[in-house]
């Protein structure tokens, strides 16, 4: 069901209380709106003779940009309360600003399903109007309005799901068109796919992240992965956007969703025993433990160690000392029992009876 939003925001008598003309514009009920359409409004005249005049017509989008601009033929405006439309005037021009709304209105009768705004100027036609400035006191008198025309299909995203979790490095892209401007020949589509950044919306990085891709002029609704581009990496989150285009114009925006690609955790080899050193910058992949070997070279004594997490907060586990001996000790560290985040980062740091420093950094693995 088409549902349409329409209203009157703001209607212009004349400047003085006691206006002799005065115009109001009626609602539009219609399925599809033309600007022919626009044509309709009721002119109230207190002027004891009858005039000749003419209405102007502008239709502009909804960011303000004037689509197109009407005139009608004059006719005669009698006193009391008169109806006009498109049915009992005439359009003597027509022009269109901006000609893919021109074309489209052309080819199907009507313009596309948008937001618009539109004014009607009712103009003197009659140069002894400007002869009688008591009773034709200002130039023209224009009433506007505002209506929003939605349409029952709007642009939508197909897949990959908003917020999906998906398997593959190299997804393709599909939505669903609008209707029934999709059937439009001239239509085109521009796809849109970015990188978020940690803690960044979908919506926010469309606005301001450079596109890792976008692809413009499309005529079908899907996108198979584009072979120049690199896999998407894991455990990394993207948006993507697409936009209907009538020739040059924007027609429709549909939403922005996310997806990410989360990291195949079969394929997630342990890591192996570890010699610890005081300068590790590489991460080990901890499942369910942690394996490390230390070198004593003297006497032997008991190991501390602590479990931190990345900005070095101890997780006070209160855990206890490791025994060493001569040479190479190996030790397996249970970590199931610690309660740690599965796929979090840690740091193991390990602090020798000469309180010289150890560290390991490691990503913990949880599996049953």
């Amino acid at each position: 069901m088409r549902i349409f939003i329409i209203s009157l925001f703001f209607i212009c008598i004349s400047s003085v209380s006691n206006a002799q003309v005065s115009i109001q514009l009626q609602e539009f009920n219609g399925i599809n709106f033309s600007s022919s359409d626009a044509v309709n409004c009721i002119i109230t005249s207190n002027l004891e003779e009858s005039i000749s005049v003419f209405l102007e017509v502008q239709i502009a989008s909804e960011k303000g940009a004037v689509i197109a601009m009407l005139k009608t033929r004059p006719f005669k405006l009698n006193r009391g309360v008169n109806l006009y439309s498109k049915q009992n005037l005439q359009i003597d021009q027509k022009k269109y600003l901006n000609r893919d709304f021109g074309l489209y209105e052309q080819s199907n009768g009507y313009l596309p399903a948008a937001s618009y705004s539109y004014c009607l100027s009712l103009r003197c036609a009659d140069e002894n109007c400007f002869n009688i400035p008591t009773e034709w006191p200002i130039e023209k008198v224009t009433g506007c309005i505002d209506i929003n025309i939605i349409n029952p299909t709007p642009l939508f995203l197909s897949s990959p799901f908003d917020e999906a979790s998906i398997d593959t490095k190299r997804p393709n892209f599909n939505w669903i068109p609008p209707m029934p401007i999709g059937n439009d020949p001239n239509l085109t589509y521009q796809f849109t796919l970015v990188e978020l950044r940690e803690r960044q919306s979908g919506e926010s990085a469309i606005r301001r992240n450079r596109p890792m891709y976008r692809s413009n002029g499309l005529r079908q609704i899907n996108l198979i992965f584009p072979p120049e581009l690199e896999d998407l990496k894991i455990e990394t989150e993207y948006a993507w956007q697409v936009q209907a285009f009538l020739g040059k114009t924007v027609i429709q925006t549909s939403d922005v969703w996310t997806f990410s690609i989360p990291e195949d955790e079969d394929e997630v080899l342990p890591m192996p025993s570890v010699l610890l050193k005081k300068t590790d910058n590489q991460i080990y992949n901890a499942v369910n433990e942690l394996k490390f070997i230390y070198k004593q070279e003297g006497i032997s004594k008991d190991l501390k160690y602590t479990i931190t997490l990345l900005d070095g907060t101890d997780l006070q586990l209160n855990l206890n000392d490791l025994s060493l001996k001569f040479g190479e000790n190996a030790f397996v560290v249970n970590l199931k029992d610690l309660n740690l985040e599965h796929k979090q980062y840690y740091i193991l740091k390990v602090t020798t009876d000469k309180r010289e420093v150890y560290r390991l950094k490691f990503k913990y693995f949880f599996r049953k």
